[in-house]
């Protein structure tokens, strides 16, 4: 796949199995609309920042090229629920929210919970 900057997802040019094109305004699956939701969003928060993209019928995965944007980003998407991963090396916080009906997943640098001094 070619990278996102110069890229749009045309889906009519597509021909699963060698057979009839896709009309992606006529038949839309889980996937098909995971990965159009994907592209929005890596287009609504810049896809320079944005380094890996995992998508699933149900959910999408974002790891920003620079983990502590991640949290900036989150937000941007509506990303308002933290899981703090202490024990994993480095450690990370994952930001979690629905978006189009999609759990959306960003990945941020640890953050330092309320109470905790720096």
């Amino acid at each position: 796949m070619m990278g996102l900057r110069n890229h749009d997802l045309d889906l009519e040019k597509i021909e699963p199995n060698g057979s009839t094109l896709v009309n992606e305004r006529t038949h839309l699956d889980g996937l098909t609309r995971a990965l159009e939701d994907a592209f929005t969003a890596i287009r609504s928060v810049g896809p320079d920042r944005i380094d890996l993209v995992t998508v699933t019928k149900e959910r999408i995965c974002l790891q920003p090229a620079d983990l502590d944007d991640g949290e900036r980003i989150a937000h941007a998407l509506g990303c308002d629920l933290p899981l703090d991963h202490r024990m994993l090396v480095p450690g990370h916080t994952l930001w979690t929210g629905t978006r189009h009906g999609l759990e959306i997943q960003v990945r941020s640098a640890l953050r330092r919970p309320i109470g905790e001094e720096a």
